[in-house]
């Protein structure tokens, strides 16, 4: 009985793997696509536009720390902003995740493919 959940998963799992490949990219999305070997194209579809959204995500990370060290640096006062700063580049990931856990759907103008339906 071991792999049964994971080869038939439901509904709720599905869209679950589905949303936090776009919260925990690039990690979940490798998982996702590597570890499960998921034959399940709507997990698929999410994991390859959850790491389609890593790159972008790195950058904005990058930049965000580049111009909070710049900021603190000024004043230390400025410090108090670090968490805000910090979560900006979380944003569009947490609003797809929520979209597709809840099920709405997520479609990146730029590959990735089209909606398989659920």
């Amino acid at each position: 009985m071991t792999g049964t959940r994971l080869a038939n998963p439901s509904r709720s799992d599905r869209r679950l793997v589905a949303a936090l490949c776009y919260l925990f990219t690039p990690v979940v999305p490798l998982v996702a696509l590597r570890g499960l070997k998921s034959d399940d194209a709507f997990i698929q579809r999410h994991a390859r536009q959850g790491l389609l959204w890593a790159i972008p995500f790195l950058i904005l990370l990058t930049l965000t720390i580049v111009a909070m060290v710049m900021v603190v640096s000024r004043d230390i006062l400025f410090i108090c902003l670090l968490p805000v700063g910090l979560a900006l580049p979380l944003l569009p990931g947490a609003y797809w995740a929520k979209r597709v856990y809840f099920g709405g759907d997520v479609t990146f103008p730029f590959g990735a493919g089209r909606s398989t339906g659920d």
